[in-house]
Parts: structure tokens; sequence; C-alpha cells
């Protein structure tokens, strides 16, 4: 499947793109009880929640209807620095008016990594409707990209990424060796949407290879996109945009 690009001036990025995410959700909420996010971490991802979580967009959406999940996070305590739900909870969760989103952390205080990941697969299936495959089913998902290509926590080389029926699963960040639980392709690329968020000239390189490349899913796990059954667009700023062709 061929993505959208979008490509936003730096000093209009986080708050375009927020904007496209209140739209989505309202639309959603037209037609559902619920809209189901998964959310991504890191900076970039950060500065949109801020802006979702000011005016006029934190009074745009019924917020109680919303219900959050992560599609990655590392296997530290939850408010530890490295933390992607810290980062949610400080961006966009503590600054919203109650009642706010449903928001549903990664359980890190079990015995492993990969008794987390099971146990948030459970979660995933008990909240959300299931899609014709039976996987847990997002009306949204935004994603980031590393400079190596991947997104989420499905690192290049790593099995998880050619595992079609993962929900969630455990991995170890190569470059760092922490530990990681992520949420599995088949659940991330079955969304209605999917929005790889993207900022900066330093990505520039992998979102050429990403978009234009011939690698394999292997090598570049963000190409992922290309097999989705979702409406993908990369939301990039002029600076990662600069080695696209287009």
């Amino acid at each position: 499947m061929a993505a959208n690009v979008e490509v936003i001036e730096p000093r209009l990025f986080e708050s375009v793109i927020a904007d496209e995410i209140v739209a989505v959700i309202n639309e959603v909420l037209g037609e559902h009880p619920y809209c189901a996010i998964s959310l991504a971490g890191g900076s970039t991802p950060g500065g949109v929640y801020r802006a979702l979580a000011r005016p006029p967009r934190l009074d745009d959406v019924e917020w109680k209807r919303v219900k959050l999940f992560l599609g990655d996070e590392r296997w530290v305590p939850i408010d530890d620095t490295q933390s992607n739900f810290r980062m949610v909870r400080e961006t966009m969760l503590s600054l919203l008016p109650e009642p706010g989103p449903k928001a549903f952390p990664v359980d890190t205080t079990l015995a492993s990594p990969a008794e987390s990941a099971k146990a948030y697969a459970s979660l995933l299936k008990r909240e959300l409707a299931a899609d014709s495959q039976g996987a847990p089913h997002f009306h949204l998902v935004l994603l980031g990209v590393g400079s190596d290509g991947h997104t989420a926590s499905l690192f290049p080389g790593d099995p998880l990424v050619a595992d079609g029926a993962l929900v969630a699963g455990a991995c170890k960040d190569p470059s760092g060796q922490t530990d990681r639980i992520t949420l599995g392709p088949s659940v991330l690329f079955r969304a209605d949407k999917v929005f790889f968020i993207v900022k900066g000239e330093e990505k520039a390189e992998v979102v050429r290879r990403i978009l234009e490349g011939s690698e394999t899913v292997n090598e570049v796990p963000a190409r992922l996109y290309a097999d989705a059954h979702s409406e993908v667009t990369f939301f990039v700023d002029s600076g990662a945009a600069k080695h696209l062709s287009r």
C-alpha cells in the first residue's frame, strides 16, 4: 500500500498533527462508543500530545470516550524517566480536564518482560473489539521511527517483525539492551489509520529508506506499512523530507 506523505513546516508541525488527530477522534466518536488510540513514545510525539492538551483542542474532544494505549514501552517502573507512559502522563494526561481519557499503561511490575507483554495482550483483548482476524482493533495508531528503521519496538533482525499473529511481545533494544514490550505488526498495521510522526534532518535518510528504498521489513521494520490494512500517512517536517525525491 502506498502511503500518504504530508510535509509540514517545522513551526506548524505539532499543531497540524494534533488537529488531524482531533479530526480522527471526532469522526470515530460519531460512529462508535469509543475511540481507541495506540500512542508512540519519544520527544517528537510528546510535542503533539502537548498540543492536544492545549486550547482549543482540549475542548474539541469528548475525552472520556477515548481509550489510550502504548505501542511500546520500556520495562522500567512507571515513574522512571525512560517510561513512555510517564511521558504521556506529563505531556497530555495531567493537562486534560476531568473526566479524561482512559489510559492503559503496561504493567512493568510483573516477573519478566514476557509476562508484562502477555498481560498487555490480554488487556487489549478485553478492552478492544476484535477485527476480522480476531486481533484487537485500533482506530488510530501513532508511530515514530528510529534512525535504524525501527518503529514501536520492532527492531531490525528481531523475530517479532515477522510474527503475523503477535498481539504484544518482549524484546531487547539492540543499541542499549534495555528490555521492551511492543505491540505486534498485525495489531499496529490493521488499525483504521496509522500516522507516522517524524521530525528533523537526522531522520531524513531513514525516511528515504522507508518510503523509497527496497530493503526488506527485516532490515527496515517501518517498511511494514507497505502491507498495512490501514490508511497510512507519514507526517514529516521539511528536515525529515530532505532526501525524498517526490
